[in-house]
């Protein structure tokens, strides 16, 4: 990958290098390996399979909210999310509908959060783990989310790591 222009914008280079936007049911259904048997469907009950939750927050509201996302219910909770003001959702499952250490269950993917990229570092990051891929010190990611001037950067492990 060789990429000799300027960009005004994280989204503009994402787009020049063909790295087009993912629907982020699809991205979300693939980090937790839905329809594999890792996360609980909705009624499921007694099986010991944690979830994925989200928290979502409106300005004008003074609480924020959890939501538990179930191996069938990904394309009616996300949106929701999508349409808050503010929301976070990691890598992991957790049983029960707190995120706390104590109740995590499995971590399917390391997502790092870098503030301040420029396309020109962006480039940069990606040309160099381009380049040496072969030797595994510079992961290519497996997703980059773009938040205006934050990154998202999505290593997805091959199977859940139990926590």
């Amino acid at each position: 990958m060789s990429i000799l222009f300027s960009y005004d914008t994280l989204e503009d280079f994402m787009t020049a290098i063909g790295k087009l936007p993912e629907n982020p049911v699809d991205v979300y259904r693939d980090i937790f390996q839905v329809g594999c048997g890792y996360i609980q469907k909705n009624k499921e009950k007694n099986n010991l399979k944690g979830n994925p939750l989200g928290y979502f927050r409106n300005w004008n509201e003074e609480n924020g909210y959890y939501r538990v996302f179930t191996d069938d219910n990904f394309e009616e909770v996300l949106p929701e999310m999508q349409a808050a003001d503010f929301a976070i959702m990691n890598g992991i499952t957790y049983f029960g509908r707190r995120n706390t250490q104590e109740r995590a269950s499995k971590c399917f993917a390391l997502i790092l959060d870098i503030d301040g990229v420029t396309p020109k570092k962006l480039r940069f990051f990606l040309e160099r783990a381009e380049k040496h891929k072969q030797f595994y010190a510079y992961p290519l990611p497996n997703y980059v989310a773009l938040s205006g001037h934050n990154v998202h950067l999505y290593y997805l492990f091959e199977e859940p790591v139990s926590l």
